[in-house]
């Protein structure tokens, strides 16, 4: 089975949106948007537990995450973008960016 992290990532911006009334604006990265630590986990590991559907469901706690960790320094509406890759070792990355 292949994961699909365009999918992945679209459903997490989709998420934020239905979910928190967020905007999403793609254009953010890690040179130019924060982002809290992000989440980490092998591509094995995503598979044993579920394949696409953890994969969804991992970047939506990251969203989750990070709205949580905003509102608690009183920001309550923000831009966001999902980002997940799969590095050389076969770990994916999930981040959250915001401005």
């Amino acid at each position: 089975t292949v994961l699909d992290y365009a999918a992945a990532m679209a459903y997490g911006n989709q998420y934020a949106v239905n979910t928190y009334g967020y905007y999403i604006d793609l254009t953010l990265n890690a040179e130019n948007a924060g982002f809290e630590f992000p989440y980490s986990a092998s591509v094995q590991g995503i598979m044993e537990k579920g394949g696409q559907e953890y994969l969804q469901l991992r970047i939506a706690r990251k969203v989750d995450s990070l709205v949580e960790s905003l509102s608690t320094r009183g920001i309550s509406k923000a831009y966001i973008s999902c980002y997940i890759y799969e590095d050389a070792d076969g770990i994916v990355q999930f981040y959250v960016y915001y401005g």
